[in-house]
């Protein structure tokens, strides 16, 4: 399946307005030309897309304010989905919503960081279509830089380990992954670096899941359980 938008040149800037008119707020997008868009929001707060993927905004007149038919509706248009909304804790692709527990907050950039601090993050790409390959044998091709990596680190950090696991993930979509972490514990037995990696495929593309801890590692955070609790395809 041919990946259908993404918009690689649209910058985004999302705030919450308070438009008088209507008393509701509504997320403003400016596009890269500088333009502002009133994105239409469903009940929970997520950006509602037309039929083609686009985000549908509101017509506004001269004044900035939603454009009402005369059947009382709201005139509606759309523009392209941009590469990432983020409001707070959530962030929205065209390829996923994904809402991450208290202590985390979305980027425009496409990640999530937790503590206000870049040494802890999670990012989700979009390598596209997976050709001529399933998701087990995608990951057997990487083990050999893996365990080379591996190798290597363990020269400076001889406790570094690589562990696979399997999991079924998001109680939404019930996708099938695979799960690569990797643990490098200095000499006192502190977590220098942790990362895992979680593969998965949706609608014939594969993503990948980055959780990566640089110096700052809770042992107690489930990842897993987070992205099963909130990861949503479109």
């Amino acid at each position: 399946m041919e990946k259908k938008i993404i918009a690689v040149a649209c910058v985004l800037v999302i705030l919450a307005v308070t438009l008088a008119a209507c008393g509701s707020k509504y997320l403003v997008i400016t596009d890269e030309h500088g333009y502002t868009h009133l994105a239409v929001t469903d009940a929970e707060g997520n950006t509602v897309l037309d039929e083609n993927g686009d985000i549908q905004v509101y017509v506004t007149d001269e004044s900035g304010d939603p454009v009402t038919l005369e059947n009382g509706a709201y005139d509606v248009a759309a523009v392209t989905f941009p590469d990432a909304v983020a409001d707070g804790d959530t962030l929205e692709t065209p390829d996923y919503t994904l809402t991450m527990p208290d202590g985390w907050t979305a980027s425009d950039s496409g990640r999530f960081y937790r503590d206000d601090t870049e040494n802890v993050y999670l990012q989700i790409t979009n390598f596209g279509e997976l050709e001529d390959q399933t998701l087990d044998t995608y990951v057997a091709s990487m083990q050999e830089n893996i365990n080379a990596l591996l190798e290597q680190t363990q020269q400076t950090y001889p406790s570094a380990s690589v562990e696979y696991s399997n999991h079924t993930l998001s109680q939404a979509n019930r996708m099938d992954s695979r799960v690569v972490e990797f643990r490098v514990p200095d000499a006192d037995g502190n977590m220098a670096y942790y990362a895992m990696n979680v593969y998965f495929v949706y609608q014939g593309e594969l993503f990948k899941v980055d959780y990566i801890c640089i110096g700052s590692y809770d042992e107690s955070f489930d990842v897993l359980g987070a992205l099963d609790y909130s990861l949503v395809m479109r």
